[in-house]
């Protein structure tokens, strides 16, 4: 079973951590387990690994 099987974000997602920080999913690491993140989704941003257990998709707000 891979990430995308376990977890209920998918590459090319925004995310919030536990500690509501708004990052982009980039990619999977090699185990399935862990992300790759960023604070942007430009190409050239700095990625930081993170566990993905704990992550959920950003939902946006909607207006009435």
């Amino acid at each position: 079973m891979d990430g995308a099987d376990q977890y209920p974000i998918e590459p090319g997602m925004w995310i919030s951590t536990e500690e509501d920080e708004k990052l982009f999913f980039r990619r999977y690491s090699s185990t399935g387990h862990w992300g790759f993140f960023s604070d942007s989704n430009h190409h050239s941003a700095r990625e930081h690994k993170l566990p993905l257990a704990g992550l959920r998709p950003l939902h946006k707000e909607r207006r009435t």
